[in-house]
């Protein structure tokens, strides 16, 4: 079991005073209303159980007899019934605010880390110990506010059990002393499974991310074929319910453990609570003490033990939620990537890669070798080779995700590492073979996402359709290309949605590249579910567009074969390049790879 690490009181100080600052500044009112909140139910329980005790004691003082002791009962029951209805209103206008302000903390919060989440280096997309801290930090994320709330409810708590005590020592010095040693066993049993379920949660980080993939995978439809078919369905149950019997039952045996230890320490405190009300009765008998006291000090122990009792749990899960905080703020301490200084104004000349070299952080082994290559503006250039060869990562890196672990690629003469990143990527229009597929919204706009930044553009638009084969088929959808793209989402109409297939889904991916309008278009794959006429048709459109640089990924002979230039890689190296006659007549690589298709 990993130990937890123990914050120093300094910590958790600045800790507690970011979540206030954060707090103020997303619902600064919210704060206010904690506050007095905080006042009020701590305060105006303590003041209903005095004005009962009073009561109490007046109708005593009734029933015996007593004169003008029937009015003050009454008295003393309006005002409690009136201190009761304050409460009730009181709790309604504060739910409302806290409702608010628990949306509006939840929500800058969250979106300040999937914020960041976007923008920090690409490798760490890839990096196990940055999503683990990911995860960790997404779970305080989404209980920020509510661990805005344990802190107001610990307030409330502390000020309660002051009051309490204070009250107690009016009656005899040594009761606020009594509860105090009372309640420290179940303060030493809570702290200790703090740190317990603390620990194993960190533990099972990964338990937990993989309990998620399994459920998400088997309940997506489209998999239903092949878990059926394969009878893998009751394989993922039963590894899913081991899975979470290391978690959630994890967590449940160490209360197990504690049991006895728990009763201990409850019923030391019941036996604390017996023996002052014990005390009580006998100084009413003793000293003929007002009858209501016994109320009023059986009130003052149970708020004072249930206030210290209710400290404790908060202060445990306080304890949980400040670990969590620091991986949030060490998430959140990642450098984004670095962001170049110099801007990029005009189209590139050219994209040269200089002996450049790679190996994947965290990896020793490089995946390319002294890699050189020049694309001059307008040039039409293919990348061939093998799965494994290394293509799609020099792709990754001529995009900027990456940068190589020696050699360079310029733009221009100008280092990629120091021009801005948005400016170089809004000259690039991307298409891998692992497109996005925005299923949760319409045709429309898994075209327009080509450029979310500009108005739409409806000529645009038409235009990348028919450039992508796209338009006829879109067209044709039961609501046109405002179709949702999922069957399980309705229309506002009730027409339900639909599936496409994976050509169809690549054709309107290919769209929005087109609607981009990118003056260098790069293409990982971007045909391999389109039938070869249609692949044939699309590629006609891009190689007589001479406006733009063309970089293509493809293992299709018929489409690689019109490129100005091919690069043959093998083993994270260039082997060849040239022209298709060229390579072909070379009778190497290249040849050996296409002589089926050239046959």
């Amino acid at each position: 079991m990993p130990a937890v690490v123990e914050l120093s009181v300094q910590k958790k100080l600045v800790a507690l005073w970011r979540v206030a600052k954060t707090t103020y500044r997303a619902a600064p009112l919210a704060v206010f209303v904690k506050l007095l909140n905080a006042l009020i139910d701590a305060i105006l329980p303590i003041v209903t159980a005095y004005f009962a005790a009073l009561s109490t004691t007046a109708l005593a003082d009734a029933f015996a007899g007593k004169a003008g002791s029937a009015e003050m009962a009454t008295t003393y029951v309006i005002i409690t019934a009136a201190i009761g209805m304050v409460q009730v209103a009181w709790s309604s206008v504060e739910r409302y605010i806290a409702e608010l302000a628990r949306y509006r903390i939840d929500a800058a919060v969250s979106d300040q880390l999937h914020l960041h989440f976007s923008r920090i280096e690409f490798w760490r997309y890839d990096d196990k110990s940055t999503a683990d801290l990911f995860d960790k930090a997404q779970n305080f994320a989404y209980f920020f506010s509510r661990f805005f709330d344990t802190i107001a409810q610990m307030i409330s708590s502390i000020i309660q059990a002051i009051i309490a005590m204070i009250a107690l020592t009016t009656i005899n010095a040594w009761l606020g002393a009594v509860i105090l040693v009372a309640v420290i066993p179940s303060m030493w049993v809570q702290l200790a499974l703090s740190r317990l379920s603390s620990a194993h949660w960190k533990k099972n980080v990964e338990t937990r991310r993989r309990m998620s993939q399994i459920r998400w995978s088997s309940f997506q439809a489209k998999n239903f074929a092949e878990l059926r078919m394969y009878g893998i369905v009751s394989h993922l149950i039963a590894w899913h319910a081991r899975l979470r019997d290391i978690d959630k039952k994890g967590q449940i045996d160490y209360e197990r453990k504690y049991i006895t230890k728990r009763l201990g320490a409850q019923l030391f405190e019941a036996a604390a609570e017996l023996g002052i009300l014990l005390y009580i009765v006998g100084e009413i008998i003793a000293r003929r003490q007002p009858i209501g006291q016994f109320v009023y000090a059986q009130s003052l122990v149970t708020r004072a033990l249930s206030s210290v009792g209710s400290l404790i749990n908060q202060y445990s899960s306080m304890d949980e939620d400040l670990a969590t905080l620091f991986d949030y703020d060490a998430f959140m301490a990642i450098p984004t990537g670095e962001q170049g200084r110099t801007s990029l104004t005009v189209l590139p000349k050219i994209i040269s890669v200089e002996n450049l070299s790679f190996a994947y952080p965290n990896a020793e082994q490089e995946v390319l070798h002294d890699i050189s290559l020049s694309i001059k503006r307008h040039q039409h250039i293919a990348i061939v080779g093998e799965n494994g060869a290394g293509k799609s990562t020099l792709i990754k890196l001529l995009l900027g995700l990456y940068e190589p672990s020696r050699g360079a690629i310029t733009i221009d003469g100008v280092d990629l590492r120091e021009v801005k990143k948005a400016d170089w990527h809004r000259q690039l229009g991307v298409l891998h073979q692992d497109f996005v597929q925005y299923w949760y919204t319409n045709a429309r706009d898994n075209v327009r996402f080509g450029d979310i930044n500009s108005d739409f553009n409806q000529a645009r638009y038409r235009q990348a359709l028919d450039r992508a084969e796209a338009r006829s088929f879109v067209e044709k959808l039961p609501k046109g290309d405002l179709t949702n793209l999922d069957k399980w989402l309705e229309h506002d109409d009730g027409t339900p949605g639909v599936d496409l297939s994976g050509g169809q889904w690549q054709r309107l991916a290919l769209a929005r590249n087109f609607y981009r309008q990118s003056p260098i278009v790069i293409l990982d794959e971007p045909t391999s579910a389109i039938d070869a006429l249609a692949e044939s048709r699309i590629f006609s459109h891009l190689f007589k567009d001479k406006q733009h640089t063309l970089i293509m990924i493809s293992h299709r002979l018929s489409t690689i074969e019109r490129a100005d230039v091919i690069y043959m890689m093998k083993d994270g190296r260039i082997a060849e390049s040239g022209t298709h006659q060229e390579l072909v007549a070379l009778k190497g690589e290249y040849f050996r790879m296409f002589k089926d298709q050239l046959r």
